[in-house]
């Protein structure tokens, strides 16, 4: 009986990929209990013949959404359809799954029939020379050091990442926005969602992935944080979609508001600043970003 679907979007990065399903064979889950939907995002399948290679030892199945750029809504979305558990897991292709991670995402959904989104960490090992000559470095994951007994529980939602995150389906399948099409937000947007429909966001504090973190990486802040190349854009366009849709919540939009003052154009990038902008006015921030959404 298939108890949990492991649903994971992929483009074009077959070696962390092997990484991660590898990981999910040592977990200590019954293997009998749970499938692994695969989504590969993008213009050519790369994955095709590495997840046929796991149909003896895993329950897997393998889709391809041809199409240009990356949706990793649309990929979810696709594994989500697609899903048979009563409990969905979400993980990205460049982690690698503690052995117990699986089995403490299942022990919070376990408990009771209570709707839960619950959420792990990351801890971002370091693996390439031009983060850090040391490889094999461990960064923290941020959020373990919240002050989270000061926090209001309905503003957990923002610090739920689908790099790891599990939702209860069985009163019906909840869906990420296809219309987020750039880089971010997709997450977020789809947790607070579902805090507004009375899921409850739960923080798995022993549901622990290890991020691999190359000089690849697509996430703007870990390429600041690490002194690389970085460009908000893709980001903000996706933040100005998430508050316009959710543009009634005046909590919400205030909350965004705030945010995006801390960003500006600079030399045909958007950079992200320590201090807020005092000149802020979101009607042209948004012509300025070109937001066509």
């Amino acid at each position: 009986m298939i108890l949990f679907s492991i649903i994971i979007p992929t483009s074009n990065r077959p070696d962390g990929l092997k990484a991660l399903l590898e990981s999910i064979i040592r977990s200590e889950s019954d293997k009998a209990t749970f499938e692994v939907i695969i989504v590969e995002n993008g213009g050519e399948s790369v994955c095709e013949k590495l997840c046929s290679g796991y149909k003896r030892k895993l329950d897997i199945k393998y889709h391809f959404r041809k199409a240009r750029g990356f949706s990793a809504a649309e990929a979810r979305n696709i594994g989500i359809a697609e899903a048979r558990g009563k409990y969905i897991l979400f993980f990205d292709d460049d982690v690698i799954l503690e052995p117990d991670c699986i089995k403490e995402h299942l022990f919070y959904h376990l408990k009771n029939d209570k709707l839960k989104i619950v959420f792990g960490f990351r801890n971002n090992i370091l693996n390439d020379a031009k983060i850090n000559p040391k490889l094999g470095v461990i960064d923290e994951d941020y959020r373990i050091n919240l002050k989270l007994d000061l926090m209001d529980e309905s503003g957990l939602w923002y610090y739920a990442y689908s790099c790891n995150l599990s939702i209860n389906v069985t009163k019906g399948k909840q869906y990420f926005d296809n219309n987020f099409k750039t880089w971010g937000n997709e997450d977020q947007e789809f947790a607070y969602r579902l805090v507004k429909d009375d899921f409850e966001v739960i923080i798995g504090k022993k549901c622990f992935v290890q991020h691999y973190t190359d000089s690849k990486i697509r996430s703007p802040f870990l390429r600041d944080k690490y002194g690389l190349d970085s460009d908000y854009k893709d980001f903000l366009l996706s933040r100005v979609y998430f508050v316009k849709k959710h543009w009634n919540d005046v909590d919400l939009r205030n909350f965004i508001l705030e945010d995006l003052k801390l960003y500006e154009r600079c030399n045909d990038k958007w950079i992200r600043n320590t201090t807020p902008n005092s000149n802020f006015q979101f009607n042209e921030f948004v012509k300025s970003l070109n937001f066509e959404y």
